[in-house]
């Protein structure tokens, strides 16, 4: 009850408190299991997989394998944040494989939602919204409210991704209705995230700007300091919309800062490329750029690669270099090869149209993409997209 109510430390407390009653290798068993789950919320996430690694021997040997399957469904949840995106997948797999043969309705209903968040850190941003869906629309069939709350605030995400900007933001407040009704406080915090996203990307910012505020109080609360660089990182783009730049640095920094104190896989690429944007340093600027192409390269969560391409697309755009535009777009683009994703070939697009403005040579080639774009954006209602297109597509037109 503790742990759904998002009070982790207490619900961990009661956890320990459990595991010193010397209970039954199935009650341990489970309280190993709540331990590492309340674990993954604080943070916690070495100590949570070695509570997890002994709850998995006991279930494994008693046979359990609706428990196994939540062993290695919370597994792979604590992979998510730590970007080892191919075990991630695996985890899941197996969460399904095994939830299937306990027959568990519930237990196969979260492994479909875990192979979401699985496709998810691989890039697989469609595929991730179809798992996500059938999640959601399994656990509505069977009642399970719980595991619904948990799910829909990231098929809102993929939504958005698609650029389906109107049912993003309605699915995401529904969420969170339906995480406040049951008190499900971390489901909450993701729905006011993809509205936070959905409102900025519509230009609506300060209308985003309160979910941004009722986030940082639940990342209080729940001590998940891993969210707080990614609020503080909209909380930057807000600022900067309203041309408070010097405010909108020292977000960063402290992003930035806070990053690197938790889990730089999960938002660093995207937050160090963010202060590159907008720094006026020049040493400082390659640096920052170079860290974060060295984590793109490795094992991040997608999300990174769209958000980090973009902030040096534009970066690139405002010191006159159409090259590394280009440079930044291409990377984009074979990043998402294996899985094509509405926002990533809007972005990428959309810096090639700006970098051959910057070349100055009109093409009326690159006009017409440039028109096609304002188009698509503006059915979208894509604003923050838009900008910069309508300049470029004069200049390309001579």
């Amino acid at each position: 009850v503790l742990l759904d109510g998002g009070r982790a430390r207490e619900a961990l407390a009661a956890y320990q408190a459990a595991l010193q009653l010397q209970g039954d290798a199935r009650s341990r068993c489970l309280a190993l299991l709540g331990s590492a789950s309340a674990r993954r919320i604080l943070d916690e996430l070495t100590a949570a997989l070695e509570d997890l690694a002994a709850a998995l021997a006991l279930a494994q040997a008693g046979g359990w394998l609706d428990i196994e399957a939540r062993c290695h469904f919370t597994r792979g949840n604590l992979y998510f944040p730590l970007g080892r995106v191919d075990e991630c997948l695996i985890e899941h797999r197996a969460a399904l494989d095994l939830a299937e043969r306990s027959g568990s309705a519930e237990a196969t209903a979260r492994a479909l939602g875990g192979l979401g968040d699985a496709e998810y850190a691989r890039g697989h941003l469609t595929t991730c919204g179809r798992y996500f869906q059938q999640c959601v629309e399994e656990s509505r069939k069977i009642g399970l409210g719980r595991v619904e709350v948990s799910n829909l605030p990231m098929y809102a995400h993929a939504l958005m991704f698609d650029l389906k900007f109107v049912e993003a933001l309605a699915t995401g407040r529904q969420s969170i209705e339906l995480a406040v009704a049951v008190g499900q406080t971390r489901a909450e915090m993701i729905s006011h995230h993809v509205c936070i996203a959905t409102l900025i990307e519509t230009l609506h910012c300060e209308q985003a700007r309160p979910h941004v505020e009722r986030v940082r109080a639940i990342v209080r609360d729940l001590e998940a300091w891993r969210f707080e660089p990614e609020n503080l990182a909209f909380l930057a783009i807000i600022e900067v919309e309203k041309g408070q730049i010097d405010v909108a640095r020292a977000l960063l920094e402290e992003a930035l800062m806070l990053a690197r104190k938790t889990a730089m896989s999960y938002w660093g690429p995207a937050v160090l490329a963010a202060n590159a944007e907008l720094t006026e340093d020049d040493p400082a600027r390659r640096a920052l750029v170079a860290e974060a192409e060295e984590l793109l390269a490795g094992k991040v969560l997608a999300h990174n690669h769209f958000m980090a391409r973009r902030c040096l697309i534009d970066m690139g755009h405002r010191l006159g270099d159409p090259d590394f535009i280009d440079d930044q777009a291409a990377k984009l683009e074979a990043y998402h090869q294996r899985e094509a994703l509405p926002l990533a070939d809007a972005i990428a697009r959309r810096g090639r149209v700006l970098a051959a403005a910057l070349r100055g040579t009109p093409s009326p080639t690159m006009a017409a993409e440039a028109q096609a774009l304002l188009d698509w954006f503006g059915r979208a209602g894509a604003g923050r997209l838009a900008k910069g297109l309508d300049a470029a597509a004069q200049r390309l037109q001579g």
